[in-house]
């Protein structure tokens, strides 16, 4: 990344990725005030290329910082609500956005995210979930995460404790039997399966 803001006008899009995005913001004020305030008679081409060069680089590097701008807001206390309004989206959209950075960043780190970035993650994905009326836990209330093994299932497959409580109470995964005929997968306790077989999948 290029520090300073001696990189004269700008060619290319790679150019323009390589130089300091704070700078780069401040370059592109300069340049678009040159090309569109020098005149038709006076403008030259080298100006609209590097206002070209740069919008592009700028605004690619403003799109994968959204989603750190949401994660951000939303642990500082702001809603869903006002979150999406700032940034002209649905609250969907807003969660979409999010998500697809968290997930990303979940799969890059895997174990080596550090256990105060998870919890972060983890909280903003509570927080989504619950604006967006997502299924919440039965004993403390919060949030259930997408991709909580759901547990323990009610008869349509739904599970009832987000992953603390799951801990809280005692689970042993071993003792649970997965349905597989069910899209979310739920985990139910031995004596519980086929009562779900039953009642749900037995017209199939």
């Amino acid at each position: 990344m290029t520090h300073g803001r001696n990189f004269g006008l700008l060619t290319t899009f790679e150019e323009a990725r390589e130089a300091n995005p704070y700078e780069l913001a401040r370059h592109w004020s300069d340049v678009s005030s040159l090309a569109k305030f020098s005149g038709f008679e006076t403008r030259h081409l080298a100006y609209d290329i590097d206002e070209l060069a740069t919008m592009a680089a700028l605004g690619k590097c403003l799109v994968q910082w959204l989603p750190i701008a949401i994660n951000k807001a939303l642990l500082a206390g702001g809603t869903v609500g006002q979150l999406a309004t700032a940034a002209g989206m649905s609250p969907q959209e807003l969660a979409a956005t999010w998500r697809e950075w968290s997930h990303g960043q979940r799969w890059m780190w895997g174990e080596g995210l550090i256990e105060n970035r998870a919890r972060a993650h983890d909280r903003v994905e509570e927080i989504l979930a619950v604006a967006l009326g997502e299924r919440t836990c039965a004993d403390c209330g919060g949030a259930i995460p997408t991709g909580t093994p759901p547990y323990p299932a009610d008869m349509d497959g739904n599970g009832r404790l987000c992953s603390n409580c799951q801990q809280r109470a005692g689970v042993d995964m071993n003792d649970l039997v997965e349905c597989t005929d069910c899209p979310a997968r739920p985990l139910f306790d031995r004596a519980a399966i086929d009562h779900h077989r039953h009642l749900t999948h037995r017209a199939r």
